[in-house]
């Protein structure tokens, strides 16, 4: 993992649904307003992609190939839900993760700093840069 290779503690931070904007949400409004035509080829979407906007000009669409995925069948992951029964909190209650270098993984069920981190119960296996490598093969 990337943590464990560079020897850093990576943070991620999960934002509340609802409670936030961001410059591609009109763009994603564009898009669902011209998505009335029917589609029947990939091409079908990049057209209605590129065409949802014209001034002051058209989305830029690059079109992936399928080698350019990430298989993610091989990577054995567990839940990173924090709980493992019901009534327990789930994913979506989640507010941070941490990766540590030490392949420990955290999490955070609150914003405020004094909320302490807690180690995840169903942690994720942790892959090393071979494992990595194999992935994109």
């Amino acid at each position: 993992m990337l943590a464990k290779k560079h020897k850093v503690t990576i943070t991620q931070k999960y934002l509340v649904a609802g409670h936030t904007q961001m410059e591609c949400d009109s763009m994603h409004s564009t898009i669902e307003r011209k998505m009335v035509h029917k589609i029947f080829t990939e091409r079908d979407y990049v057209v209605i992609l590129q065409s949802a906007r014209m001034r002051p000009a058209l989305h830029k669409v690059r079109q992936m190939r399928h080698y350019e995925f990430m298989k993610m069948d091989s990577m054995h992951m567990a839940s990173i839900r924090p709980g493992t029964k019901d009534g327990d909190s789930t994913v979506h209650d989640l507010r941070g993760i941490m990766y540590e270098s030490d392949r420990q993984v955290k999490f955070k069920l609150a914003f405020s700093d004094d909320t302490t981190w807690e180690t995840l119960p169903q942690c994720i296996q942790m892959l090393d840069n071979v494992q990595w490598s194999k992935m994109y093969q």
